[in-house]
């Protein structure tokens, strides 16, 4: 798992603030919430960061909110920026929650699976924790994506890609049905920044980030393409 320093969990919250926020958040975000039922549920954000998922979780409705991370200064930032009756943060490792069994409606956990080889023992941990017919949401890198560039995707050494198949198979294998499978088709992202920091007025930004939304977005309903995405976002439930 990476390890964020306490500067770098500040200096990431201030980047979601902008062009991170409004195409690569924002695309993962629509899809999350248009499929997944939060309003009156209890939802826990597992790989909670700075608290990213919370504003769009309160709005949403959620009952109760439980948000962990196991970065420290990540959980401390995540409590600065957010703070209401029905929301927890907390550290844990997700192999290992304090959550009772059979005590979560929605869990969320998005980003993560990106470090995560062997998924087998956070899957067990998460069917464990979700009640029956609960809503297990998660996105990783996919490894059958139109094109595979570790230089334009700009990731890091090790990160890890799954495949579409693969993890359908660990689903059921954990006592998971996929009820739904989506792909996003980001702009690489050395690609994508070059391009945004090319834009010299914030008006060129705002318009340079709708252009690659839309092009998400078209290239997403081609059927052809529709599991060739960088990005999967996995949709199961509890059986």
């Amino acid at each position: 798992m990476k390890d964020y320093s306490s500067v770098q969990a500040k200096s990431y919250v201030a980047r979601q603030e902008g062009a991170l926020k409004k195409y690569f958040f924002w695309q993962e975000e629509r899809l999350i919430f248009q499929y997944t039922p939060i309003r009156g549920r209890t939802v826990l954000d597992l790989g909670c960061g700075t608290g990213r998922l919370t504003a769009s979780l309160i709005d949403q409705g959620a009952a109760e909110i439980l948000a962990c991370d196991i970065n420290t200064d990540m959980v401390e930032i995540a409590k600065q920026r957010h703070q209401g009756g029905n929301i927890t943060f907390f550290e844990a490792d997700a192999t290992s929650l304090p959550q009772d069994d059979a005590t979560v409606d929605v869990l969320l956990n998005i980003g993560v699976f990106e470090f995560i080889k062997d998924l087998t023992p956070f899957l067990t941990e998460m069917y464990r924790v979700l009640r029956p017919n609960g809503d297990l949401v998660f996105t990783c890198w996919n490894s059958k994506r139109w094109y595979r560039s570790n230089f334009l995707d700009g990731r890091k050494y090790g990160s890890v890609d799954h495949s579409v198949d693969e993890i359908s198979e660990l689903l059921q294998e954990n006592g998971f049905s996929v009820s739904r499978v989506e792909t996003i088709f980001f702009l690489p992202r050395r690609l994508f920044w070059i391009g945004y920091k090319l834009c010299f007025t914030q008006f060129m930004k705002m318009g340079f980030v709708a252009i690659c939304n839309i092009l998400s977005d078209c290239l997403r309903r081609i059927p052809i393409l529709r599991k060739k995405g960088w990005v999967v976002v996995m949709f199961a439930r509890k059986a």
